[in-house]
């Protein structure tokens, strides 16, 4: 995949009213957060987005795609399925490429691109992530964070990382897509 023009984001929640307050959004409205949504992560037609899980809250409807016309004008839209894009079948009408987990090689850096950042591989030398909202910019190799894991009696888990790992949600990075340079200068500049 040619690195340039090639952009990142997470966590958008579409539609979802409530992640305004669950992550302080600063935002009034679900419109108002959708259009600034739909603002930042609109690219050009050379660019690639690589969303990184929880394109939207809840299912998509065809009526919905309308709105998200936007996104079919890029290069190319890679979606990296979240906990909360249930409606497989639409979100391939707006994305190019679905996938649970994916790898990337940029300049010899290999990439392991993950919705839930506990889900990962470790076999990469990076990780780009989502699910995680604001709690956290980026873990080291060795650090850990806590999170109830669904399905299990919500039993708290621990997970200790194996590689460096930044969390690309949109409340961390402006609401906007980033280019992959600004992620791996934060990559060089966190492992010194």
């Amino acid at each position: 995949m040619s690195s340039s023009n090639l952009y990142f984001t997470a966590d958008t929640h579409f539609f979802h009213e409530n992640i305004i307050k669950y992550t302080k959004r600063p935002f009034f409205s679900v419109e108002e957060m959708n259009l600034t949504l739909k603002n930042g992560i609109s690219l050009t037609n050379q660019d690639t987005l690589i969303h990184l899980g929880d394109f939207i809250h809840k299912k998509l409807t065809f009526v919905e795609l309308e709105y998200f016309n936007f996104i079919k004008k890029h290069k190319k839209n890679i979606l990296i399925i979240g906990n909360h894009d249930k409606s497989i079948t639409n979100l391939k009408l707006l994305f190019d490429e679905l996938y649970k987990n994916h790898y990337i090689n940029y300049k010899g850096i290999k990439i392991e691109l993950i919705h839930h950042p506990d889900l990962q591989n470790g076999d990469a030398d990076l990780t780009l992530c989502g699910h995680v909202h604001n709690n956290w910019l980026y873990k080291l190799p060795g650090e850990s964070y806590e999170f109830l894991r669904k399905g299990r009696g919500f039993d708290k888990e621990r997970y200790v990382f194996k590689v460096p790992t930044i969390n690309l949600g949109v409340e961390l990075w402006n609401y906007k897509a980033i280019p992959i340079e600004k992620i791996i200068s934060l990559y060089y500049k966190i492992r010194e």
